[in-house]
């Protein structure tokens, strides 16, 4: 039986075909032969598979192809089939089929779940069993100039497909995300990288067996041209990317990719990791200048990093299973020994740029929204934070810091923990450290407690020596143990210092050096807190106040002491005063008052020599001085001065005793007068009263009017003493009833005398009692003070020894 037709043509909406055949059925029941040429024009693939012969072909390839052929048209298409039908697909060459079709617009899915091929143009080449495409199209958006995608043979179909894809750098990286088998083998952590410019030519070859789709295999290589990459979650990005990256045998590898990153040039190159758990390490190696570091985290407290360093790291790319999640996390490790870079960071972070220090830092990003960064600066200084991780956005959650020790952990509330031993730490750098960097909130977002063993710890002056602090945070403040030789007591510090809160001290001994008084000079008192203290044992220095209670309250200008008091055995004192930024440069103010009962007691509390004994003392003063309080204001105290003195005697010391008291100049008196009054003043000089007023100019005090009144004898003192310069330009005069003393004095006498003890007393504006007088000049430093005996020619008004205040004026007799 013989079928023929020369041009039988077939039309309907899919498409236009005419075609010639002839088809012979042997009456012996062997196989119909056929012989078949066909055109097709205009044909819909889509409905491609309405035609396929599915009842013949292999199981699982009619569904593949169902869903696989999405769209497109065929322009022309030439089919041809010769031979036996029950011998197709003639793997013994008894006939041939062939079908060569040239379609456009062509829309393939040709694996599943990933993103489709479109736009496609070019060939498909039919022969028996088995068929190739070949021509052009997009994926993501990616031009593939060369596309070949075929199945050798049907009835074992294995899907070959063969690509060259170019495009945008950001269309390749979706493509590697999206496409399922090479996703699966980079891990999901690939999406988190972002590609922000560049373009990017994707070579892969893949053989996927349709019947065992485990089995593929797949090959790639990714060239990126200035590509700009970034990880989300991790600031800086990766710029000037050059280099081709490969995938094959289930690994990455790549080989002196060249790219910026922190504006300094970086080489990579990727390899099989040696760590279990992960797919591949890319290694990063490069220079960086690391103020770009600063700018690119937001880190605070800018101008605090300087200089260029070499520096390392790796991406730990984790590797996935069919079977299995993936155990480990994406890993970034960064070390660098920081050659030339200097960190201007307060001890113990200070760092010159000429000191190597090992310095690592290890980013993991957990599945979650977590950023686990742990590292060390130095083999002693380590540290472990925790970040939220919100679309790429960080904030702080949790931390530890540890000095020596193990390996800090984590705190069990958000917060940051500050532990372990310190060589030496400055307070008062911390402090200004954070108020002129810290933008990040209130420091109690950040500071959850510390336990420290410090060395050698100061604080805004004080150095405290070997300290103990342990500070934890409660629901409104910071509760702050302190314990030293010097210092020991508890501290509460309000949470938010920003607003310069009053801290509350109770101490059981508050003991301030005088010893190193620079680093307190240095401070902005606009920049530091109120406090209010109250301590059992105050002393500064050598001095002892016994109790102490005061009201220390910040101001816009800087510090006010609004009050305080001290009480000790013998002596009680208060005041107020201030520590102020004015127009000038930054004050001190001081108003006080001392009343003592026991003046001798009283000298040695306060670390003076026992120039005098009396009963009662007291002294009114309100000084003034450039600086801090903790200033050398010998240099340019400035103020005035009242001293009242009751019942006692100036003792015959050394010259120079007394130091600081050298307004006392009375007590060198008693040394030379002793000569002729050895028998009178053999206990010193005593004394019913001593009085005098001070006006104190740029650290030189002038009186008009100190003045000794005694049983024996009055001693009135008119001049300068220098407190800067210890010394003094003084002039006495000293009265005496003539049958009190011997007759060897040889008292002054005569009209000359009479017009300089006029002009004297207009000076001392005290009247001075008694018949006898002698006057004296007292010159030279306080350690070797000059007191010469005045003759009657020497005692006139033009040859006064003393200096006066500025501007005091002596009318001449």
């Amino acid at each position: 039986l013989r079928v023929v037709s020369d041009d039988l043509t077939l039309n309907n909406p899919d498409g236009r075909t005419r075609t010639t055949l002839e088809l012979t059925y042997p009456l012996d029941g062997t196989s119909p032969v056929l012989e078949l040429a066909s055109s097709i024009t205009d044909f819909d693939i889509a409905a491609a598979p309405r035609y396929l012969p599915a009842g013949i072909m292999p199981a699982g390839v009619f569904p593949y192809l169902q869903g696989a052929i999405l769209g497109g048209r065929v322009r022309s298409a030439e089919v041809a089939f010769f031979g036996p039908v029950e011998a197709f697909p003639f793997d013994n060459g008894e006939g041939r089929f062939e079908a060569q079709v040239q379609i456009d617009n062509g829309a393939m899915a040709y694996v599943a779940n990933w993103p489709a091929a479109v736009d496609l143009s070019g060939t498909i080449d039919f022969v028996n069993a088995g068929w190739i495409a070949r021509g052009s199209g997009r994926v993501l958006g990616n031009e593939s100039e060369y596309l070949r995608v075929g199945i050798a043979d049907m009835r074992d179909p294995v899907l070959s497909i063969e690509a060259r894809s170019n495009g945008p750098l950001r269309d390749v990286l979706g493509f590697l995300n999206e496409a399922p088998l090479i996703a699966r083998h980079l891990g999901p952590d690939v999406a988190r990288m972002r590609a922000l410019g560049g373009t990017g030519q994707v070579t892969f070859d893949l053989d996927f067996p349709l019947l065992d789709r485990p089995a593929y295999t797949l090959s790639a290589a990714l060239e990126v041209v200035d590509g700009e990459v970034g990880v989300a979650g991790f600031g800086p990005t990766a710029g000037g990317i050059h280099g081709v990256l490969r995938f094959e045998d289930g690994a990455l590898s790549a080989q002196a990719i060249e790219a910026t990153l922190l504006d300094g040039p970086v080489t990579v190159a990727v390899d099989r990791s040696a760590d279990p758990g992960y797919i591949a390490d890319i290694a990063f190696e490069g220079e960086v200048d690391v103020e770009a570091v600063h700018r690119h985290f937001e880190l605070p407290f800018p101008g605090r990093l300087a200089g260029q360093t070499r520096w390392r790291g790796n991406l730990l790319l984790p590797a996935t299973t069919y079977t299995q999640v993936r155990r480990e996390p994406l890993r970034i490790r960064v070390g660098s020994n920081l050659s030339g870079v200097a960190l201007r960071l307060p001890e113990p972070f200070t760092k010159s740029p000429d000191q190597p220090t090992s310095f690592q830092l290890d980013f993991i990003f957990s599945e979650s929204d977590r950023l686990e960064v742990n590292g060390h600066v130095g083999g002693a200084r380590r540290f472990a934070l925790s970040f939220r991780n919100r679309a790429g956005a960080l904030s702080f959650r949790r931390g530890s810091v540890r000095f020596g020790g193990a390996v800090p952990l984590l705190p069990p509330r958000d917060g940051l923990t500050v532990n372990g031993s310190v060589g030496r730490l400055r307070l008062e750098e911390w402090w200004d450290l954070f108020a002129e960097g810290w933008s990040q909130g209130p420091v109690s977002s950040l500071l959850l407690g510390a336990n420290l063993q410090i060395a050698d710890l100061s604080a805004f002056g004080q150095r405290l020596g070997h300290t103990d602090v342990a500070l934890r945070q409660e629901r409104t403040a910071w509760h702050l143990r302190m314990d030293s030789e010097p210092v020991s007591g508890s501290v509460v510090i309000p949470l938010d210092l920003l607003d310069r809160p009053q801290l509350v001290a109770t101490m059981e001994r508050l003991n301030v050096s005088t010893q190193d008084t620079a680093a307190a000079t240095d401070n902005d008192p606009r920049h530091l807190p109120g406090v209010m203290i109250e301590a059992e044992e105050f002393a500064v220095g050598q001095r002892r106040f016994g109790a102490l209670s005061a009201d220390i309250r910040a101001d816009p200008q800087g510090l006010r002491l609004a009050s305080f008091q001290t009480r000790s055995d013998s002596f009680a004192m208060e005041g107020s005063g201030g520590w102020f930024a004015e127009s000038g440069g930054p004050v001190t103010r001081l108003a006080l008052t001392l009343d003592s009962q026991d003046v001798a007691a009283t000298l040695g509390q306060l670390g003076l020599d026992p120039i005098t004994e009396a009963a009662a003392g007291n002294v009114a003063l309100s000084v003034y001085w450039p600086g801090a309080p903790s200033a050398d204001w010998t240099q340019s105290i400035s103020g005035d001065l009242t001293l009242r003195l009751e019942r006692g005697s100036v003792l015959n010391l050394e010259p120079g005793a007394g130091r600081m008291m050298g307004l006392m100049s009375i007590n060198a008196l008693p040394r030379r007068l002793a000569l002729d009054f050895r028998d009178v003043f053999n206990r010193g000089l005593v004394f019913d009263e001593v009085t005098g007023d001070f006006l104190i100019i740029d650290g030189d005090a002038f009186t008009d009017n100190l003045y000794l009144t005694g049983p024996l004898a009055d001693i009135g003192v008119v001049g300068r003493t220098g407190l800067r310069d210890q010394d003094y330009q003084q002039q006495a005069v000293v009265t005496a009833e003539p049958g009190n003393v011997l007759p060897t004095v040889g008292f002054l006498a005569g009209p000359q005398v009479g017009a300089a003890l006029l002009i004297f007393s207009q000076i001392f504006k005290e009247p001075l009692r008694g018949m006898g007088r002698a006057a004296y000049c007292v010159t030279g430093g306080w350690y070797e003070p000059s007191v010469e005996r005045l003759t009657p020619t020497e005692f006139r008004g033009d040859a006064l020894c003393a200096d006066l205040p500025p501007g005091a004026e002596v009318a001449q007799p």
